[in-house]
């Protein structure tokens, strides 16, 4: 049997909904960054941080991952789609120490002020 276009979008959501969960979810729970209200803590955006990598290499050596360098005086540009879910007294915080060094604004235009969850 064949499945119309509404099925097929509804395996797909389901599909990436359990991606989500199992990714991610489940890996922010066991670290206690998910409140009992379905916040998460800024510990997520960190973690997420902390991960960005940039990959070198030349002809002699195989490649490595090593910290990416920012360029002098520029803007921080954040992927703010966790930030909506994070409460806003840690998001401004958060912010707020990346300020110190350099502006910062969100990659999907948000206004920083509009970030988290009051």
């Amino acid at each position: 049997m064949e499945q119309n276009a509404s099925e097929v979008n509804a395996d797909t959501n389901a599909q990436a909904r359990r991606y989500i969960r199992d990714t991610y979810c489940a890996r922010f729970d066991a670290n206690g960054w998910v409140y009992a209200d379905g916040a998460l803590s800024i510990e997520v955006q960190e973690w997420l941080d902390g991960g960005a990598a940039c990959a070198a290499s030349d002809a002699d050596d195989p490649a490595t991952t090593m910290p990416c360098t920012k360029e002098a005086a520029s803007t921080q540009v954040l992927d703010c789609a966790l930030l909506h879910i994070v409460r806003r007294s840690e998001v401004r915080e958060y912010i707020d120490r990346l300020e110190t060094s350099d502006p910062v604004e969100c990659d999907d235009g948000t206004a920083l002020d509009d970030l988290g969850i009051p």
